[in-house]
């Protein structure tokens, strides 16, 4: 059975994340956070060792990528997840800009933050075409 649209916009989505999530870990994100806390108290994460953030972002994808197959079938929870995900992805892709152009420098993440913009919005444009599909 072929791919529907929001199962290949989501696929892609879940390895876009891969590559941002390798931006990440190339750059030492897990450093910069104590850059972000000193600026932002409030910031939540600090003192992240790299194989924390490794291993944490590994979790993160398999997650995305073992969801595949239920978003293709069009089980309800995993199409709420798919939202969630889409929304959170969405976020971080405005996210690392923003933070980048307060700090006034390169924060990691940047440059891939983009393309989960992009791919976070498609997944749920095609969410909300098919919630308003009638039923067959």
């Amino acid at each position: 059975m072929p791919l529907t649209r929001l199962t290949r916009f989501y696929l892609a989505l879940a390895l876009a994340q891969a590559v941002h999530s390798m931006e990440e870990m190339r750059a030492q994100l897990y450093q910069f956070y104590d850059v972000m806390a000193a600026r932002w108290p409030a910031f939540p994460l600090r003192n992240m060792s790299a194989d924390t953030f490794a291993i944490n972002n590994m979790l993160i994808i398999a997650a995305l990528l073992a969801l595949v197959p239920f978003v293709q079938a069009r089980r309800g929870w995993a199409l709420g997840c798919a939202g969630i995900v889409a929304v959170i992805e969405v976020l971080n892709g405005l996210g690392h800009p923003a933070i980048s152009l307060s700090l006034g420098r390169y924060m990691p993440g940047t440059y891939t933050a983009p393309l989960l913009f992009v791919l976070g919005l498609l997944v749920l444009r095609e969410l909300f075409r098919s919630s308003s599909e009638p039923a067959s």
